[in-house]
């Protein structure tokens, strides 16, 4: 495998302007590794491809030619980003234009290593897009150590490198701790959601078990398509956002809600409307500092007010999202995923199944989880994009979603509730059968977890379903 660059490996460092760094491509610098040199425990600014975030840009683009590799062969590289720089996440990963890899949360601070998995060509262009959580000048991201390696290989070692920089096999199955002291990216999805009625949990929450969240719920007033919310102060909600971002999860303000679905049906049949209310969100992201927008729009087939102009809304919202920068994700249901066309549905980048709120015994078994999200794959969803929900809550048994309880408070008439689903008469998702959800997910190559919500989780790490989930996917090391 080679690289076509125009930047030796004793290059000094490489500034971009308007932050993008382009190479000239060269079969005569071919080599296999594109290694500018850094330390284990920081940047090494005189010797790392150092790229510049141009003053006004949201996404910012690296660009590496590649050549003579196979399609199965995987792409890793080093990545570093400042402590409080404006970027927060790397957006998208393209080889020829094509996503592998898509919103990789990565900690601020440190040297990071990303494996964006089977690049799927065997020669062609690398396009890394950082994400930053607004415009800002002056700001930085480092790279190192960009190689495409065999399957199965942990070569990484290159002239010019310092110590400890390139060395150090994974631990856990997606954990990526190295022996140079950074960790990977994850590989899954871990969204938990958290309403403006239960934000206390904010300021003590495992944020290494997180990979995002979604601050619920924001919705438009029908009259003036403003963007209201519930949440105590807008100074709350950036509170919450700082405390994510600094942690490193991607945040997301998501819009509609179990009732929130009155202003869409009077919204969305109007083209105006619909254009002011995508840039009413567009200027709430932005206001906050999300890192995304999430539509969980949950109505009845018999809707058509928001059905037969929801394919317009979120194709108008889609297009905005990219030209900001910003992720789409959705919350879904089998019960009105007929009333949303195939082509949506393909437009979101998340695609979280809500299984749960079923009827039954019990709300959300295992089974109806899989048949849910292998419905949403029929459907034409891409099996990474999607996330399966799971419940931290539980209704009395054999009810129409009666007698709602959180997990934490099922927990406190018994203590040993975490090991099963069905306690003093109520049913629910104890640690096994979470984790059976999380197994399924990994097996079978989907994107990961989706939670509603955080604040009901207990407050004993032991007895945690989020520490559950937790362990599962990234192992004791947590999600970075």
């Amino acid at each position: 495998e080679k690289f076509e660059s125009s930047i030796p490996t004793s290059s000094t460092s490489k500034n971009t302007k308007n932050g993008v760094f382009s190479t000239t491509y060269s079969s005569s610098l071919g080599v296999n590794h594109v290694t500018f040199s850094h330390s284990s425990s920081g940047y090494n600014g005189s010797n790392a491809l150092k790229c510049k975030v141009g003053n006004g840009r949201y996404t910012i683009e690296t660009y590496m030619g590649f050549q003579n590799a196979s399609a199965s062969d995987v792409l890793k590289f080093r990545t570093f980003i400042p402590t409080g720089s404006t970027i927060t996440s790397i957006k998208n990963i393209y080889v020829n234009g094509k996503v592998i890899k898509s919103n990789i949360s990565v900690k601020q601070g440190s040297w990071v290593e990303i494996n964006a998995g089977a690049i799927g060509a065997t020669s062609g262009y690398i396009t890394f897009e950082y994400y930053s959580s607004k415009a800002a000048s002056n700001q930085y991201y480092y790279m190192d150590d960009v190689r495409i390696e065999k399957t199965g290989s942990t070569s990484g070692s290159t002239s010019g490198s310092t110590s400890g920089s390139n060395t150090g096999s994974n631990t856990g199955s997606n954990s990526g701790s190295t022996s140079g002291g950074t960790t990977s990216s994850s590989k899954y999805i871990n969204m938990g959601y958290l309403p403006y009625y239960r934000t206390s949990v904010y300021k003590n929450l495992d944020y290494d078990a997180l990979t995002h969240m979604c601050l619920a719920f924001f919705n438009p007033n029908a009259s003036s398509v403003a963007i209201e919310h519930k949440f105590d102060s807008d100074q709350l909600i950036k509170d919450i956002v700082k405390k994510a971002h600094d942690n490193g999860v991607v945040v997301l303000g998501s819009y509609g809600g179990a009732s929130g679905k009155a202003a869409y049906k009077q919204i969305l049949p109007s083209s105006s409307k619909r254009t002011t209310l995508v840039e009413n969100m567009i200027a709430h992201a932005k206001k906050f500092g999300y890192d995304g927008i999430d539509i969980d729009i949950e109505a009845s087939t018999s809707d058509k007010e928001i059905w037969n102009n929801y394919d317009a809304f979120i194709s108008l919202l889609r297009q905005r999202c990219d030209e900001e920068g910003l992720i789409l994700s959705t919350a879904v249901a089998e019960w009105y995923g007929d009333a949303i066309s195939s082509s949506t549905l393909k437009k979101f980048d998340i695609v979280g199944v809500m299984a749960y709120d079923d009827g039954g015994a019990n709300h959300s078994t295992y089974d109806m989880a899989v048949d849910m999200v292998e419905y949403f794959v029929g459907r034409g969803v891409s099996k990474s994009k999607i996330v399966m929900g799971v419940p931290f809550y539980g209704y009395k048994t054999n009810t129409e979603r009666e007698g709602e309880m959180t997990y934490k408070e099922i927990l406190a008439k018994d203590s040993s509730a975490y090991n099963k689903d069905l306690s003093n008469g109520m049913a629910y998702n104890g640690i096994p059968t979470i984790q059976k959800k999380c197994d399924f997910v990994m097996k079978n190559g989907y994107g990961g977890i989706m939670i509603w919500e955080l604040g009901q989780d207990a407050t004993t790490k032991e007895y945690s379903l989020l520490n559950a989930i937790k362990l599962k996917l990234y192992g004791s090391s947590g999600a970075r």
